[in-house]
C-alpha cells in the first residue's frame, strides 16, 4: 500500500523534506538526468523495460512518465523522434516567479532559496512535482484536497475540473488539458485536442494490431495475447502502444488511453504511434498529418 513512507524516509533527514531520493534517480532502465525532488516519482513511474526488450516479449509497465519527461523510450525504428519541450523545461530549475513569491507555500516549496542543514540552496522540483504537487492552499475552495498538493491529482476525481495553476506561466489560464493540436494526426479529418489525437491514434494502431492476431486480455499484464508466431513488427508496435497508452483497459474497458502521454510528451507519443503503424502495415496512417 502506498503511504507517506513510500516517498519519505522517517529515519533520515539527509534529503529535503525527508524524501528517499533527490536528484538523480537510481535503478532506471535508461540513463536519467537530475530531476530534483521528482526523483522519487521516477522510481515507480517508469517502464521497467527497454525498447529492445520488445523482441523478448517484454513490454512497458503501466506508467511511462519518467521516459516521456526524459525524451526517451519507445521503439524508434532508427528514426530521430521529435519531442515536446516539457522534459527540458518543466521544473528544471528554481523559477523566479513573481506570483509564487506572493504565496508562502509556493515560495518555500519550489521557487526560492531556503536554508537547509546550514547551506542555502534552491529546490529543483523537477517535472513531476511542479505539476502534480503545485500547492493548493485555498481551504475555502470546493477543490481543496481534491487536486494538487499531496493529492497528486491534476484533475478532480470526477474529472470535471482541470487544475492548470502550474501551466499558467507557459500556457496562460488552462481550464482543460486537452489543448488543441496543430494538425490532424490520427487521420479522422478533424483537428482535435492533443488527448483526442493520441487516443485516435491508439485506436488506429489497435485495429491494425487486431488484424495481426492480437486479442485483448482483461486480466492484467501484458494486457493482450500476441499470436504465437508474432514477428518483430508486431512486438515493436505493441511495445509502443503500451508505452503511450498508460494504465491499461481499466474498469468498463477504459484506462488512461494515452491522456497522460499526450500531456507529458505529445510529439513523441504521436511520432511513435505513427512509426509503429507504418512499420506494421507498410503505409503511413491514412489521411493523417505526419509528426516530424
Amino acid at each position: 500500500m502506498i503511504g507517506c513512507s513510500s516517498c519519505h524516509d522517517p529515519h533520515s533527514d539527509k534529503n529535503p523534506f525527508q524524501l528517499r531520493i533527490v536528484g538523480k534517480p537510481v535503478e532506471m532502465p535508461f540513463e536519467p538526468k537530475d530531476v530534483g525532488l521528482s526523483a522519487t516519482c521516477y522510481e515507480c513511474h517508469n517502464n521497467r523495460t527497454k525498447p529492445a526488450d520488445a523482441l523478448k516479449g517484454e513490454f512497458p509497465h503501466y506508467s511511462s512518465a519518467a521516459e516521456m519527461m526524459s525524451d526517451v523510450g519507445g521503439v524508434t525504428y532508427g528514426q530521430t523522434v521529435p519531442n515536446s519541450p516539457h522534459g527540458a523545461m518543466v521544473g528544471s530549475a528554481p523559477i523566479p516567479n513573481p506570483e509564487a513569491a506572493k504565496d508562502e507555500e509556493l515560495a518555500k516549496f519550489f521557487f526560492t532559496k531556503q536554508e537547509f542543514k546550514g547551506t542555502e540552496k534552491g529546490n529543483v522540483p523537477g517535472p513531476c512535482v511542479v505539476c502534480h504537487m503545485w500547492p493548493n492552499t485555498d481551504r475555502k475552495s470546493p477543490n481543496y484536497m481534491k487536486v494538487a498538493s499531496h493529492t497528486f491529482n491534476t484533475t478532480t476525481p470526477d474529472g470535471k475540473v482541470h487544475y492548470g495553476a502550474s501551466c499558467k506561466d507557459c500556457h496562460g489560464d488552462v481550464k482543460n488539458f486537452n489543448l488543441k493540436a496543430k494538425a490532424d494526426y490520427d487521420g479522422n479529418g478533424k483537428v482535435e485536442g492533443v488527448q483526442d489525437e493520441v487516443k485516435g491514434l491508439l485506436d488506429v494502431l489497435w485495429k491494425a494490431l487486431q488484424t495481426k492476431g492480437l486479442q485483448k486480455l482483461d486480466q492484467g499484464y501484458p494486457y493482450a495475447r500476441l499470436p504465437q508466431n508474432a514477428d518483430n513488427k508486431i512486438k515493436n508496435a505493441w511495445y509502443n502502444y503500451r508505452y503511450v497508452y498508460g494504465v491499461m483497459w481499466g474498469e468498463g474497458g477504459k484506462g488512461n488511453e494515452g491522456a497522460a502521454a499526450a500531456i507529458h510528451n505529445f510529439n513523441r507519443s504521436v511520432a511513435l504511434l505513427q512509426l509503429s503503424y507504418k512499420d506494421l502495415t507498410g503505409e503511413a496512417v491514412p489521411k493523417a498529418a505526419i509528426m516530424k
